[in-house]
């Protein structure tokens, strides 16, 4: 009996190990859980940080298609934006876009005033687009000229810019293997570590310059690593602040032969006088048109012929007469530049038969009548040289090499044009409006007209510019940065839209986000 009872006692008293078991598998599994918790928890914040990244360039990229938008339609241009795409906080700071689920972000528009001196450090920054043809177009420059002499002219004057380097650049975009003084050519580049040709050709960007002899990164972009306007903890000071020569250089400006309206130009180089003359009579005074068409027809005095001086009007009368009587109007000459026409003048020659000559036969009598340009200074341009600049043109292509807006160019890219020298530059500066003040529709700053009459830029310096300068674009550089209102990521696009007469084309989009939170709009 007592033998059973010890027995099941020792039954009753089985050792711990079941509740030891139970108790590791239950931390094990609450650790496990845990880990599963805390990958959960550090995928959820993942996705989200994709989410908000994903959804910063999606507000970076509404903001360019924002401003494409504004800058591509002329009724947004001269009522929403009143002439002023470049400076105009009102419409590009801090636009909210609305992301659902009650959560909301921003974009603004975002550029470098490129326009101010860098002397003091850095460049501010406005909230607005960037005219490219504000900058140098190489490929247009070789179009007008194909020797390359005014490129490499203009090249030579930008900072920081070396003779050798200004030759290897035009070497690189003329279509000959001629080397220039210090330049480069195919020969030069097979002869590297990793051999290439010489492009012979336009560019397709401006950062191909990097693979031009002597072209480096701090070369063509400066020191602002970022392009924030400003040097950062990061970047290299020596030197003070330089931006480079990308802010100053473009391959995308393009100039449509068209008036401000977009209608076609009348060629005064067309060949049949008589319509032109109609034309023309139709926006510019009768003796300016007068003129204009004289000068196609008409020979210059001669400096021995004796000639007595004409009126306007006198002019008027001889155009007219030769229109209606079915005069020979054959054009001996053409216009290169309505500058050209400035100072000179045109002789007409009447012949008068009377009675009196020897044996009973008629007696000639010439006289010459000395017309003289109508436009005798800045004053006296100041209602018609705009409109005449903005509704002709001496060539009948559809598209012009792209010329630069004189009405945006930074003093680096005006000084860099041929013939100008720095008191020009500054008299330029000085009687440009600011964006916004005129009349966007002014048929003068639409033009080169202002430089004459309101700069006081000689005639004939800005008959040697006609061919490169303009007062108007249609390409824009438009940099936007998405991003939340307190905190998050923030994505930073830049991209180039062609205008193209209300149909906007992107030719250029890059993703700038790779360069930090160097524009921040949380911190201005």
């Amino acid at each position: 009996m007592i033998l059973n009872r010890q027995s099941s006692l020792r039954q009753h008293l089985r050792p711990g190990y079941v509740l030891i078991a139970v108790l590791i598998v239950i931390v094990v599994l609450s650790l496990a859980a845990y880990r599963y918790a805390d990958m959960a928890t550090a995928e959820y914040r993942a996705t989200d940080r994709i989410l908000l990244s994903t959804q910063s360039k999606s507000l970076a990229d509404s903001g360019i298609h924002y401003a494409g938008a504004l800058v591509s339609d002329p009724a947004a241009m001269t009522g929403t934006l009143a002439g002023n795409p470049f400076d105009n906080s009102g419409l590009f700071r801090g636009k909210a876009v609305e992301l659902g689920n009650g959560r909301r972000g921003y974009f603004d528009v975002v550029s470098v005033d490129y326009s101010q001196d860098p002397g003091g450090g850095s460049l501010p920054l406005k909230y607005g687009v960037t005219d490219e043809s504000g900058r140098i177009n190489l490929n247009a420059l070789l179009q007008i000229d194909s020797s390359g002499t005014v490129a490499l002219n203009m090249l030579k004057k930008l900072p920081n810019m070396t003779d050798d380097i200004a030759n290897s650049i035009i070497d690189w975009i003329d279509t000959n293997e001629d080397v220039r003084s210090g330049g480069a050519e195919t020969s030069y580049y097979e002869a590297l570590g990793t051999p290439y040709r010489c492009k012979n050709g336009p560019l397709d960007s401006v950062e191909e310059l990097l693979l031009v002899k002597g072209v480096t990164p701090e070369l063509l972009f400066g020191n602002d690593l970022n392009r924030n306007g400003k040097l950062d903890g990061d970047e290299p000071t020596s030197g003070g602040y330089t931006p480079g020569w990308a802010p100053y250089l473009t391959v995308f400006s393009r100039e449509r032969n068209v008036d401000n309206t977009g209608a076609p130009r009348i060629n005064i180089n067309g060949r049949n006088l008589r319509t032109i003359y109609g034309q023309l009579k139709e926006i510019v005074s009768p003796e300016l048109a007068a003129y204009i068409v004289a000068y196609r027809y008409l020979s210059a005095p001669t400096a021995t012929a004796k000639v007595t001086p004409g009126t306007s009007e006198g002019l008027v009368q001889v155009v007219e007469k030769a229109v209606s009587s079915g005069q020979n109007m054959k054009s001996q000459r053409n216009i290169s530049s309505i500058y050209q026409l400035f100072g000179t003048s045109v002789a007409s020659t009447v012949t008068t038969e009377s009675k009196g000559g020897g044996k009973g036969q008629p007696m000639s009598t010439s006289t010459t009548t000395a017309f003289s340009f109508p436009i005798k200074d800045p004053e006296s341009a100041a209602e018609q040289l705009g409109l005449l600049l903005d509704k002709t043109t001496i060539v009948s292509d559809t598209e012009l090499s792209a010329r630069i807006n004189v009405m945006t160019a930074s003093p680096a890219v005006l000084a860099a044009l041929p013939g100008l020298e720095q008191a020009d530059v500054d008299g330029i500066i000085a009687a440009r409006p600011a964006p916004g003040t005129s009349d966007p529709e002014d048929p003068t700053y639409q033009t080169s007209a202002w430089m004459y009459t309101e700069a006081k830029v000689p005639a004939a310096k800005m008959q040697a510019l006609d061919r490169y300068v303009t007062g108007r674009t249609q390409v824009y550089r438009i940099q936007a940065v998405g991003y939340f209102e307190r905190e998050g990521p923030i994505a930073r696009i830049e991209a180039v839209v062609d205008a193209n007469n209300g149909k906007p084309r992107f030719v250029y989009y890059r993703d700038l986000t790779e360069l930090g939170r160097a524009i921040d709009p949380r911190q201005q």
